[in-house]
């Protein structure tokens, strides 16, 4: 019971919305903005920036930030939290940019020569609550690692002095992860309020090009497994839509 009862708190809602919304809008809030309005992608937009988790505003991150100071840098790499390296990364999508890039920046044009199914993913990438979801993701890993006992950093050094890659599925189906995972549709709900009740658990995870990723890479067995845990955290936390059930 014990255990159970420590599980139970490690796996808490993290109230960082101040942090994902401080980030959101000084970093990517302007080009979204503006990539909405002209639907092109220009050389001046996502520029590379790199601060401190001193920057972070929420209590939960100030406690977080006086154990385990990090790096968080903006549009250089992908979306991780590597506690060897002290670096929390956050960022567009590069692979979508680079592909818009190919057809002069222009996203409709490069959208109508994607197939149907990577139309639905990328159509999400360059939008707010993708990012923030992305921003929020990447906060709670640090957090939960830095007050729950390192328990990912131990992971990861286990698995580096072995020369063991993980197992992708393992990962995805993970507590530490689905602890991050649930943190991108609070994000999703936050910006789809208004519909939440309407739609369906499948077409929000259509929403999300992390969540829309996990639930086609999985297998049957393995996919029915993570949807349990999604659908039980979602039903603790007061996530569930009413047409998701």
């Amino acid at each position: 019971m014990k255990t159970n009862f420590l599980n139970f708190l490690n796996e808490r809602l993290m109230n960082i919305n101040d942090d994902v919304d401080l980030i959101y809008n000084d970093f990517f809030k302007n080009d979204i903005d503006k990539l909405n309005k002209t639907r092109i992608i220009t050389p001046d937009m996502f520029e590379m920036n790199t601060l401190s988790t001193n920057y972070l505003i929420s209590p939960l991150s100030k406690k977080t930030n006086k154990i385990n100071p990090c790096d968080i840098i903006i549009n250089h790499q992908n979306n991780f939290y590597n506690p060897i390296l002290n670096k929390i990364s956050i960022t567009v999508n590069k692979n979508a940019i680079n592909f818009v890039n190919y057809y002069d920046g222009k996203i409709d044009l490069a959208i109508r020569n994607l197939n149907d199914n990577k139309k639905i993913n990328f159509k999400r990438e360059f939008t707010e609550s993708k990012i923030k979801g992305s921003i929020h993701h990447e906060l709670v890993h640090w957090v939960d690692d830095t007050l729950h006992n390192n328990h990912i950093s131990n992971k990861l050094k286990i698995a580096s002095e072995l020369n063991v890659r993980p197992n992708q599925s393992k990962i995805d189906l993970s507590n530490y992860e689905i602890q991050s995972q649930i943190h991108n549709i609070v994000q999703l709900k936050r910006l789809h309020e208004d519909e939440w009740d309407t739609i369906s658990f499948d077409d929000m995870l259509k929403l999300s090009p992390l969540l829309n990723i996990i639930n086609n890479r999985l297998s049957d067995s393995d996919n029915k497994k993570w949807k349990r845990k999604l659908l039980s955290r979602m039903f603790r936390e007061n996530l569930l839509g009413k047409n998701m059930i």
